[in-house]
């Protein structure tokens, strides 16, 4: 939902495509991003240092319209992958 909000909004806001674990968007893969910047939505910290030297929480998603899971999300923007991103795909699908 989030991703195909972005990739639906983003070019107004000069945002590139999204990419997501979830869905779809999991199968297209990285789109041919490197994944040296990410901003992660819904995440926690500690699971983004894991693979990610800089993470850093930005903001909070909240919308008094959203079901409760969906609503108070974090949102991170995490730096330095230890590892290139499109190795740690295969284990990003979404797991709901």
């Amino acid at each position: 939902m989030q991703a195909g909000a972005s990739d639906f909004y983003g070019g107004q806001y000069r945002l590139t495509q999204a990419i997501s674990g979830h869905n779809n968007y999991w199968l297209w893969g990285m789109r041919g991003y490197t994944g040296d910047v990410l901003i992660v939505l819904g995440s926690n910290a500690g699971d983004l240092k894991k693979s990610f030297e800089e993470v850093t929480e930005r903001a909070r998603f909240r919308d008094e319209y959203l079901q409760p899971i969906h609503n108070d999300l974090p949102l991170f923007v995490v730096r330095k992958p230890k590892q290139p991103v499109v190795l740690s795909w295969p284990r990003i699908k979404h797991r709901i």
